[in-house]
């Protein structure tokens, strides 16, 4: 019997074009894999208890220590593109106490909480628990722009996991939740390749009290 596949580059693309980077990540398994991922922060152990969640979906966890924060990207390596690229992913977060700033999505530092390090840009998700909720939030590296989801009431920290997706374009960048644009950015957009990356900034907060997660996470360029 001739067992036949299907081709998954014939699915994503004409067989005249040449393929772009695509890239997917599952979060599964007992440990990261750190051939694709690389964990930063500040402090002498910024992600000692951050790891793969021993639960339903519960991908890997962001958990740094008191005051402190910790970064997950793809160690400088910017392979998607500033005005043509596209992300989705699959995320989740904890609060029990203090004030966590969560982002998710393109970046091309390792430190981009605000305006990222080294004149880098970003286009990702933002959470910061003291400010709202969602917000989508560019930059160029100079100045950035936040521009919150409609609906106060929605919140990562609901015990719920959220899909979230963003685009860069030529002229905007665009952030979607659970398949609905809610928010354009036309303002401070990236200018510069980026990476995938993922920050979890503990400000105020003990050690346990609070963390974000991630159990999926694809990104392409267009």
């Amino acid at each position: 019997m001739t067992l036949t596949k299907d081709s998954i580059y014939e699915h994503l693309n004409a067989p005249t074009n040449v393929m772009k980077q695509h890239f997917v990540e599952y979060f599964t398994g007992d440990t990261l894999d750190t051939f694709v991922w690389e964990l930063n922060g500040n402090g002498a152990t910024p992600h000692n208890t951050s790891g793969m969640k021993d639960t339903i979906n519960g991908g890997y966890e962001l958990m740094p220590i008191a005051t402190f924060n910790v970064q997950m990207t793809m160690g400088d390596i910017r392979q998607f593109n500033y005005n043509g690229s596209a992300f989705i992913a699959s995320v989740s977060g904890y609060l029990a106490s203090g004030r966590n700033d969560f982002l998710w999505g393109f970046t091309g530092a390792e430190e981009w909480s605000g305006v990222p390090s080294g004149a880098q840009s970003k286009a990702c998700f933002k959470h910061d628990s003291g400010t709202g909720g969602f917000a989508g939030s560019c930059s160029q590296g100079t100045g950035q722009t936040n521009t919150a989801l409609a609906g106060a009431e929605l919140t990562v920290y609901n015990n719920g996991w959220h899909v979230c997706k963003g685009e860069t374009k030529a002229s905007s960048c665009e952030f979607s939740h659970a398949g609905v644009l809610g928010i354009t950015i036309t303002a401070n957009l990236p200018d510069s390749k980026m990476q995938l990356g993922v920050e979890v900034r503990s400000i105020g907060g003990s050690t346990g009290s609070l963390s974000g997660s991630i159990n999926y996470f694809e990104a392409w360029n267009t």
